[in-house]
């Protein structure tokens, strides 16, 4: 019999196949009480150097695979693991003589029912990567091995309860066609992980509490969010075709690989890539991308326990920029604070993080650490061409204090007899409302822009986009986003300097058109996204463009400017 159900659209496409579903072996342990505290100290130490080793080994393998921005999502657990007062906390019980299991299971517990109770699905996101952290420790203290996946047959459909990030990216896309799972939602490390990995994903379905039959036919519809268990002949038919559809598409997406980016009538735009380190890198090559338009440097800062020093930077640096090939790399300065935690820059706990100590602020207010990324950013430049963006900028003075920093470094470079380049262009990132306003005199004093349209339609709006209450809110195609970016590119050109777009925003078809039109020089988008954004914008005449910009720019609501774009897509 069919049963039909609606979920989030996770992770787009279409996925035919037979049910497995997913159970991790039970973790039963005993709460024992221990005399020889030392041994048991021991035990759980030696536990959670294997856990770091494992979960490295596995993000160098995410990492080679699908990207080292995927990557950093399973380091992140390294850090949970080793967290000063988790680890603190563990031990103390340990020293009380509390077995390891139990004493990790009750400090875990703790921050679990805080984070599982808030209203921040960013929040939530931690209590599912702890349950992951704490369901792989247990599993090393018990000596139970994981489920096996390997061994699925082709065509398989992994349907659980929640699939962990440890698990997803063990995914063989070759045998796993789609996932489904009760909990979970699009800005899951799961749903991440699915979408690099390309298999299609459908989440929070309220599927049966005793699972679902192993070997049912079942259809996973990324697209619309649609799980259909054992389809009708017609229905199984008509989503046959369409994955088939799907497959052609991506299929013809690789005749733009290595192509020249440009308009139908000639105009030649530079399509670049957002990468979190050499390998992706590497990928973003494979498809002809024009370089770097944003390397995203916190990757080196987020599974330490110490900021990284110079020589560890600038060979990362150094890397990526060969990995280019002789093209631009946009190199941008430290960008943490909101939702991405450094526990060894300290600020305290913030009531709003998103407003608080974060990106440019950071830095300087750390200025010794500020100047070890310049300089070994200027000496990575002395190998290719390289740029500097600086995140979050709000005003000039923030300028003018970068700018002081790297003649600091420079300075300091040359009484070092290091080898570096001044030749380096300085820009800042368009993502708050203060950088809108204050984009003329903002132009005047750097070299170029790179809008980030995901942080710029948070602050234009005023919609926490972590937060699926105001979920509804939250769109770059709202007319008053539209107008900021607009307003950006417009100050960039009369000030005669570049501007390019690093948001979400620029890897989506149905804007490609408005960004043409108002003049962006660069699209800076996932290495994933490179040739459906080349292909976007070999679909559209500038003319073309520009009319339906300009009928855009008329409207007064989301809706139908969305409505309108939705009508004219193309890509």
């Amino acid at each position: 019999m069919k049963t039909v159900w609606k979920g989030v659209a996770a992770s787009p496409g279409i996925g035919v196949g037979k049910v497995f579903w997913y159970r991790e072996r039970e973790l039963r342990f005993h709460a024992r009480h221990v005399a020889d505290t030392q041994m048991e100290l021991q035990r759980y130490r030696q536990a959670v150097d294997r856990f770091c080793a494992d979960t490295e080994a596995r993000a160098r393998l995410v990492a080679a695979t699908v990207g080292e921005e995927q990557a950093e999502i399973i380091r992140t657990h390294i850090m949970m693991i080793q967290d000063p007062y988790i680890h603190g906390q563990v031990e103390g019980r340990i020293s009380s003589n509390q077995c390891a299991e139990a004493a990790l299971d009750a400090v875990c517990s703790v921050f679990l029912s805080l984070f599982s109770n808030s209203g921040d699905e960013l929040v939530k996101q931690r209590a599912a990567d702890l349950r992951d952290v704490r369901d792989s420790m247990l599993r090393l203290l018990l000596d139970v091995s994981e489920t096996d996946l390997s061994g699925l047959e082709p065509g398989t459909v992994l349907a659980a309860e929640e699939l962990t990030p440890s698990v997803t990216a063990c995914i063989d896309p070759n045998l796993i066609v789609g996932i489904v799972t009760r909990k979970g939602g699009k800005t899951s490390h799961s749903a991440i992980l699915a979408r690099a990995l390309e298999i299609p994903a459908v989440l929070g379905v309220d599927l049966p509490a005793e699972g679902l039959k192993n070997g049912e036919l079942i259809v996973v519809d990324g697209l619309q969010g649609r799980v259909v268990l054992s389809p009708d002949e017609e229905e199984l038919s008509f989503y046959r075709l369409m994955r088939a559809d799907d497959l052609k598409e991506r299929v013809a997406l690789k005749q733009f690989t290595g192509r020249k980016t440009e308009t139908a009538d000639g105009m030649q735009v530079r399509l670049a890539a957002n990468v979190g380190g050499p390998e992706e890198t590497k990928r973003a090559a494979e498809f002809g991308a024009d370089g770097v338009g944003l390397l995203r440097s916190e990757f080196l800062y987020l599974d330490q326990k110490a900021p990284p020093g110079e020589e560890a930077q600038f060979e990362a640096y150094r890397k990526t920029v060969l990995a280019a090939g002789g093209k631009p790399v946009t190199i941008r300065t430290l960008d943490v604070g909101g939702d991405k935690e450094v526990p060894y820059l300290d600020f305290g706990n913030e009531e709003n993080p998103f407003l608080g100590c974060r990106a440019i602020r950071i830095s300087l207010r750390k200025k010794e650490m500020f100047r070890i990324q310049l300089k070994a950013i200027l000496r990575a430049a002395a190998f290719g061409e390289v740029s500097i963006l600086i995140p979050f900028i709000t005003s000039l003075e923030e300028i003018r204090a970068v700018k002081v920093q790297l003649e600091w470094a420079a300075q300091e470079l040359r009484e070092e007899g290091r080898q570096f380049s001044s030749e380096i262009r300085l820009g800042v990132m368009i993502e708050t409302a203060a950088a809108v306003v204050m984009a003329d005199r903002l132009a005047a004093e750097t070299d170029f822009f790179s809008i980030g349209t995901n942080d710029l339609t948070q602050y234009v709006l005023s919609v926490d986009r972590g937060n699926p209450k105001v979920a509804e809110f939250y769109s770059y195609c709202d007319p008053a986003v539209l107008r900021s970016i607009r307003r950006a590119v417009h100050c960039a050109k009369e000030a005669g300097i570049q501007v390019g777009m690093c948001g979400e925003a620029a890897s989506d078809p149905l804007l490609t058109p408005v960004l043409l039109s108002l003049g962006l020089d660069t699209f800076s988008v996932p290495p994933s996204s490179v040739l459906s954004i080349r292909r976007a914008i070999s679909l559209w005449a500038l003319p073309e463009a520009d009319a339906l910009t300009e009928e855009a720019f008329s409207l007064g609501t989301e809706r139908e400017v969305r409505e309108l774009l939705e009508k004219h897509r193309r890509g």
